[in-house]
């Protein structure tokens, strides 16, 4: 029983929102990096200390855009989407770029992170 509870935490884990991804996919397949990035599309790696799945810029705009956590509403989501589109990739209010010029361009929604 223990192992049972555990393989479904873990499934869980490993593919917490999959709604939000395979709706991103159908309405950017311009976005061919999209498939290998997964959960890069709106998340970034932890930083030391950091615990769950941090959003990037990109996710936490789209988490903004949601009207609840994990919906599963596929049409709110392509909502979501599209709202976000709207929102500028950077906060420097002289770039004018939005994550909607981003994707139509192909390139994934948030900029690669600086090293």
């Amino acid at each position: 029983m223990l192992v049972l509870a555990i393989a479904f935490v873990t499934a869980t884990e490993a593919n917490a929102r999959p709604q939000y991804q395979k709706a991103f996919m159908a309405k950017y397949t311009k976005v061919t990096a999209a498939k290998k990035a997964r959960c890069g599309i709106c998340h970034r790696k932890k930083k030391a200390g950091e615990k769950g799945k941090p959003r990037n810029d990109y996710g936490v705009a789209m988490g903004k855009s949601l009207p609840k956590k994990n919906c599963k509403v596929v049409a709110k989501i392509v909502e979501a989407l599209t709202k976000t589109e709207k929102v500028k990739v950077s906060k420097d209010k002289k770039e004018k770029v939005t994550y909607g010029d981003r994707l139509k361009a192909g390139k994934l929604p948030a900029a690669p992170a600086k090293k």
